[in-house]
């Protein structure tokens, strides 16, 4: 990739890691969860398309803000 768009080429990238699977309890603290429901989550999250689907949505709706306000 780098060869094909250059050393300086614009990204987005996402990283999730085992300090993002949490939840909030009544109390507003963090409640973190064992190693193997992490993993689970953490693959879960990776091996589904919803995630893709939302950025690729996301990226179509940036290219149409971009380019209609470009073209005014």
């Amino acid at each position: 990739m780098i060869k094909e768009q250059g050393e300086d080429a614009p990204v987005a990238y996402w990283i999730f890691s085992a300090n993002d699977v949490l939840t909030m309890n009544d109390d507003g603290d963090e409640v973190y969860y064992s190693e193997e429901i992490t993993g689970k989550v953490l693959t879960e999250v990776h091996e589904g398309d919803y995630i893709f689907e939302q950025i690729a949505e996301c990226i179509e709706d940036e290219i149409n803000r971009i380019t209609l306000t470009s073209a005014n």
